[in-house]
């Protein structure tokens, strides 16, 4: 066991990040999570876009 390092996977996105993905939503409410995708450039897949949306209080 390591102590001093949090056991799990690091978040996909980092807060920066996530207030980055938060702006980019509210300009783009209808947009589908491929189109948010491709907007954010994130390296991650549209199934994270999608819980990341869900988790900020938008509903697709």
């Amino acid at each position: 066991m390591c102590f001093g390092h949090s056991p799990g996977r690091r978040p996909a996105l980092d807060s920066t990040q996530i207030k980055q993905f938060d702006r980019i939503i509210h300009k783009n409410r209808l947009a589908t999570a491929a189109e948010l995708l491709s907007l954010t450039h994130f390296n991650t897949t549209e199934h994270t876009i999608q819980r990341y949306r869900l988790s900020l209080g938008y509903r697709p």
